[in-house]
């Protein structure tokens, strides 16, 4: 059987007043019991004191022991009875007895025969006080078999030697009685007063508690419902007891609850909108990832073919460098060749013929050297056309870039890795284009002083040619010969000079062109990564669309969820 709230609480109000009744009671039947027995006590110590007085006015003299027997002056007191029933009388009906020794030998004290009970012993607490230590015995005694409040003094001889014992008693039981019936009284009424008051707090309780409480729980079923529309009786929100504060909680949670629907209701049409832009966005992202890809894959392209330029740009670059190491050997030689037909110059006429050889090989040293000079001309422009080509590839590879930051930014946070990277791409590329110039430059002074030295060779040449004809005139002519070598020497000096300079010239190209190498690749590797990059891409968009499409149908779900409840 399930108890209600009401009858928990009447409950718990009967059994604390039932308990503090019984305690109460108890309480009460010992301080009574108590009292009562002192008062038996102070009786009983005023009538032994009256009982004494009467045995000394009815029998005067010395108390003595003779032949066996007990003496009050010169009556027996064994078997005398009749003073010491007028005792009882005289007292209310108090038992007296008088002990000779320890054996009670006159007594108003019956067993239930009708009997007296003579010849008995005094209890051994009695004999210990007062035939003992002569001392006057108060309290509790065991009489015969029965429970006693009794009071015993020593009976002394002339002689002060103890030779028997006095005493009186009172039954214990009637006032023990006396204090049960006192206490049964009192818990009877406890009990009257208990239920008297366990009906009144019932109704109390009722209107008080339990109804307020019953309208808090029927209101808290309609918030477990989902029914947030009813506000909280005002009668209970103006109570300023626990049951206020109870209603007041589920007012607060009403309103809570109506405001985190409302919120949790836009959240969730806003969720629905998101994920629906998400998805559109999703959609786009995907598309402009696979433009991006494709666009990385055309610049990785774009790389490869600028690898393969810069391979042939680098082979014909190392022949170009080997031909203007060679010209410049051949110009030393030339050089030496020309300060030693000066040197035979200066010897004289005998020294023409040699001097005529001389010039010979000269001419044909400078003619070689017109030959290597001219070649490396003509391999500078195919120089410049390679670089033309590495520089219409920067250029491409510049504007794919261009068109990948475009793509990268169209795509919005999900493409700034690929602007990044397509940036750096396109600061390669700007590099490549910058190299390229600077080689363009370096290629069309190593063209234009290759001009110059063609021209001063061939000039050289005829020179060469002028005296060997003029050595061939005469002697006369060793001056001028000694000119012409001199200029010729100043000449070869030049032409190694530029050749000098060409082969410096024509090794920093080819610096150059190991550091377009080495950018080619980079960049070639850094589109590599883009693409890498761009497939992951795509595959993440993929799974963002999904999980966009996912999203907006648990917003969905959200709202028909929320508009369950109602507020």
């Amino acid at each position: 059987m399930k108890l209600g709230l009401s009858s928990k609480i009447i409950g718990g109000m009967l059994g604390s007043i039932f308990f503090l009744a019984v305690l109460l009671s108890i309480i009460s039947y010992i301080g009574t019991k108590n009292s009562l027995i002192e008062s038996a006590q102070q009786k009983i110590l005023s009538d032994l004191e009256l009982s004494y007085t009467l045995i000394d006015v009815a029998y005067p003299g010395d108390w003595e022991s003779r032949n066996g027997f007990l003496y009050k002056g010169n009556i027996k007191i064994d078997g005398n009875h009749e003073l010491i029933d007028h005792i009882g009388e005289e007292t209310g009906g108090n038992t007296v007895s008088i002990f000779h020794g320890e054996t009670r030998v006159a007594t108003n004290l019956k067993d239930e025969s009708g009997n007296r009970s003579i010849n008995t012993k005094v209890s051994d607490a009695v004999k210990n006080t007062v035939i003992g230590k002569k001392e006057r015995y108060t309290g509790r005694a065991n009489v015969v078999g029965e429970w006693m409040q009794a009071a015993y003094i020593p009976i002394n001889n002339r002689d002060g030697k103890v030779i028997g014992v006095f005493g009186t008693a009172l039954l214990e039981k009637p006032y023990i009685d006396i204090a049960y019936k006192s206490a049964v009284k009192n818990i009877i009424l406890s009990l009257i007063i208990a239920i008297g008051i366990a009906v009144a707090g019932n109704l109390l309780i009722k209107r008080a508690i339990i109804k307020p409480i019953l309208a808090s729980v029927a209101h808290g079923e309609q918030l477990a419902q989902g029914d947030f529309s009813y506000d909280m009786p005002k009668q209970l929100l103006t109570r300023k007891d626990e049951i206020g504060t109870l209603a007041h909680s589920f007012d607060h949670i009403t309103k809570s609850m109506r405001t985190m629907i409302k919120q949790v209701q836009l959240s969730a049409e806003q969720s629905a909108a998101s994920a629906e832009e998400l998805s559109a966005s999703a959609d786009q992202t995907e598309k402009s990832s696979n433009q991006i890809a494709i666009t990385i894959n055309e610049v990785a392209s774009g790389a490869t073919h600028q690898t393969d330029y810069i391979s042939n740009i680098l082979t014909k670059m190392n022949e170009t460098v080997k031909k203007a190491a060679e010209g410049n050997d051949k110009s030393t030689k030339a050089l030496e060749n020309a300060k030693q037909s000066t040197m035979t110059a200066h010897h004289g006429n005998t020294a023409i013929q040699e001097a005529i050889h001389h010039l010979s090989t000269v001419k044909k040293t400078v003619a070689n050297a017109t030959d290597s000079i001219q070649k490396l001309g003509k391999r500078s422009e195919e120089i410049g056309g390679i670089i033309t080509v590495i520089t219409q590839i920067a250029e491409q590879t510049n504007l794919l870039a261009l068109n990948a930051a475009i793509e990268a930014a169209r795509a919005g946070e999900h493409g700034k890795g690929f602007a990044v990277v397509a940036a750096e791409v396109r600061k390669l590329a700007e590099q490549s284009s910058e190299s390229a110039g600077k080689i363009t430059d370096l290629i069309k002074d190593i063209q234009a002083e290759t001009v110059i030295t063609v021209g001063a060779m061939e000039s050289n040449l005829n020179a060469v040619e002028e005296q060997v004809d003029i050595i061939k005139k005469g002697e006369e002519a060793l001056d001028l010969i000694v000119r012409q070598a001199k200029e010729t020497e100043r000449g070869v000096k030049d032409s190694q000079e530029i050749l000098q300079i060409i082969n410096q010239h024509a090794q920093d190209v080819l610096s150059s062109i190991h550091e377009i190498s080495g950018i080619i690749q980079q960049t070639a590797a850094a589109t590599e990564q883009v693409s890498a990059a761009a497939e992951e891409q795509s595959a993440t968009v993929e799974e963002i669309s999904a999980s966009s499409h996912e999203l907006a149908k648990m917003a969905e779900n959200l709202q028909e969820e929320i508009h369950k409840f109602k507020i």
